[in-house]
């Protein structure tokens, strides 16, 4: 976007890597910083206050066309501030583990009524947050699924260890086992 003229502006609610905000910043992008303090497993609403008005005033004081919140997490604050500061917003939701799913009553009710636009990152990430369609039978029109990206629900990974050995041909080898997030870029 910076190449193609546009002013862009990142935003960082709490604590940010020194060598990520260089890099965008060198890219030619500013990085605003709220320096709010996280409180790890738990909705702290005096935070969230903080968050809503810091990320408000740094809005109007930007103008931009567009906001675009990434993650859900810390949850919708960011998107009501753009929304209340007047801008459109493009909300992007990346994968949300099932045991959170509970958590996310928020997200599901309030965020299709007030983001201009959301995007989910695989099939199984909107299905966990919004189902299949509307009570209706239809699928909301301001919603889209990156249908590419890394999509592997749970009951995929189903299976006992003895048969799951045999589809891969691997009855009796010795087998290493790496944890890793599966993502393009690693």
């Amino acid at each position: 976007f910076v190449r193609r003229g546009w002013t862009v502006a990142v935003g960082c609610y709490f604590e940010n890597d020194a060598q990520v905000v260089n890099s965008i910043e060198s890219a030619g992008a500013r990085v605003i910083r709220l320096g709010l303090r996280r409180i790890p497993g738990r909705i702290n609403p005096a935070v969230a206050v903080k968050l809503i008005s810091g990320v408000f005033r740094e809005l109007r004081r930007f103008a931009p066309d567009i906001v675009h919140v990434q993650y859900l997490n810390p949850g919708m604050p960011p998107v009501i501030a753009a929304r209340l500061a007047g801008y459109p917003v493009l909300a992007t939701i990346h994968s949300q583990p099932a045991d959170k799913a509970r958590g996310l009553w928020i997200s599901r009710r309030c965020l299709p009524a007030i983001a201009d636009f959301i995007v989910c990152v695989s099939n199984h990430t909107d299905r966990l947050m919004f189902g299949e369609c509307d009570a209706n039978g239809r699928r909301d029109t301001r919603r889209a699924t990156i249908h590419n990206a890394v999509n592997i629900p749970p009951e995929s990974l189903a299976g006992t260890r003895k048969t799951v050995r045999g589809e891969l041909g691997l009855a009796d080898a010795r087998i290493v086992g790496v944890v890793s997030r599966l993502s393009h870029e690693k």
